[in-house]
């Protein structure tokens, strides 16, 4: 059975780390990005089954980069969760209001990372 395929969206490369190693044990392949710009361009070439995306990066921001993706007819429906800092409910719902399908504030578990993943996923 093929390996569900994830983005991962990030420009710390420590938690970059730590998110690849979380879904590889959870059996996920991963690729990365570290800007939005290129994120967008990724999932449109790659597909990935769900797209892990931080908010504050460079060249674009993870708003912007998720408002591009939901404009692709090739992309719009890949699952995209938000793992931001902004860890207030005001950022939760402006997450969701702004196309993302799930949140989870950073700093997290990766037992939190794998049920949001899990549930994106099904």
């Amino acid at each position: 059975m093929k390996k569900k395929k994830v983005l991962v969206v990030e420009d710390d490369r420590d938690l970059i780390k730590v998110i690849e190693i979380g879904l590889n044990v959870l059996g996920y392949e991963s690729i990365v990005s570290m800007d939005g710009k290129q994120a967008v361009r990724m999932a449109a070439e790659e597909k990935p089954d769900l797209i892990t995306m931080d908010i504050n990066m460079p060249e674009i921001d993870g708003f912007e980069a998720v408002r591009l993706i939901r404009q692709n007819p090739e992309t719009r429906s890949i699952p995209v969760l938000a793992l931001t800092a902004n860890a207030f409910f005001k950022d939760r719902t402006e997450c969701l209001q702004s196309g993302f399908d799930d949140y989870l504030a950073k700093p997290f578990s990766r037992k939190q990372l794998a049920e949001h993943i899990k549930t994106l996923l099904g």
